[in-house]
């Protein structure tokens, strides 16, 4: 029982706790909310065969979004894989995670079926996959992405990291991000994802965006850009 605003519950295990549901006690709290963050303490992301060398870990630490804004539709996009220089780097991809809500849902990953899922069960790519995809399900789900740690990467800079993506249902129109350069972070991008019928109405802090929308494979009514923001001065974008 938390008793005052403010208060905070950890919980430690020692295996994957991916698809735990965490709910208020309806009886006595039912009115009642409360923010879950999830993560590990400190991990290496490797490719399945495992890399030679030794691997780069770090904590990984997301907020979890409410049920209530899982979605049936989403759109992946790999971590950028060219250097701000151009250069071909992180070509290995992401592992991307599909969790179920309910049970019977079915995954599709670029209208081909992948996994029927019970509640609470997940479908990860067997293979960290480099190519934008399309994620749709009968039932509403959640997805993450994950990078690899840099040995596994594929060349360039690359720490693990877990990245819970939103779904299309609930895409907004106006957003201000900061992008860090401090902690020898050299290398800045930002994915966007859009319908593409008004890829040519976004812009950064006022202006077109420096790069190109793409297609999205298996859903050309979308588009994506995976912008590179060391072509701006700011750090601040709009």
């Amino acid at each position: 029982m938390l008793n005052n605003p403010g208060d905070i519950y950890e919980y430690l295990s020692d295996i994957d706790l991916t698809g735990t549901n965490v709910f208020v006690d309806p009886e006595t709290s039912g009115c009642k909310t409360f923010a879950l963050f999830s993560g590990s303490t400190n991990s290496s992301i490797m490719l399945p065969g495992g890399c030679i060398g030794n691997p780069s870990s770090d904590p990984l630490y997301q907020q979890n979004y409410p049920v209530e804004s899982w979605g049936n539709t989403y759109g992946f996009i790999p971590f950028s894989s060219k250097s701000p220089s151009g250069a071909p780097v992180r070509t290995n991809g992401n592992y991307v995670r599909i969790l179920a809500k309910d049970n019977n849902t079915q995954v599709q990953y670029n209208g081909n079926l992948v996994a029927t899922l019970k509640a609470g069960e997940f479908y990860q790519t067997p293979n960290p996959v480099n190519e934008p995809a399309y994620i749709t399900s009968n039932n509403l789900i959640a997805v993450a992405q994950y990078s690899l740690t840099q040995i596994c990467a594929g060349g360039g800079f690359s720490d693990p990291d877990m990245v819970i993506l939103n779904p299309v249902e609930y895409n907004i129109k106006n957003i201000t991000v900061y992008s860090s350069n401090r902690e020898n972070i050299s290398e800045q991008y930002v994915n966007i994802l859009i319908k593409t019928s008004a890829a040519s109405s976004f812009k950064v802090n006022g202006t077109i965006p420096k790069g190109t929308f793409t297609p999205l494979k298996g859903a050309p009514s979308f588009s994506y850009l995976q912008l590179n923001l060391n072509q701006y001065s700011s750090r601040n974008f709009n």
